[in-house]
């Protein structure tokens, strides 16, 4: 579920903006793909994680970024740093492909 809060409208900004460029062989918009999946989480909390960590993953967004956003520590501590977010993504990716 999407929330219409602050913390959501937040990290749906940074989000829209971070894919901005990003779309799929179709001519959609990614960031649509991204609040979809994020749309399944349970929480508010979870909701904001799962796209602020999947944008993070999939585009140059930063957890710095997200810092300066003024997203609470809990949110920021779910997060993964550095270059781990890209890790992950690959990681992902290819075990999505050789599955």
């Amino acid at each position: 579920m999407l929330y219409s809060t602050e913390m959501m409208r937040k990290a749906m900004s940074l989000a829209r903006h971070a894919y901005s460029d990003r779309i799929d062989r179709k001519g959609r918009s990614l960031f649509l793909l991204a609040c979809a999946r994020a749309e399944k989480m349970k929480t508010e909390k979870e909701t904001v994680i799962a796209l602020l960590k999947m944008t993070m993953e999939e585009t140059n967004l930063t957890l710095n970024e997200v810092k300066q956003a003024g997203f609470e520590d809990a949110i920021i501590n779910a997060l993964p740093s550095g270059q781990s977010a890209k890790k992950c993504y690959v990681k992902s990716t290819l075990e999505n492909l050789t599955a």
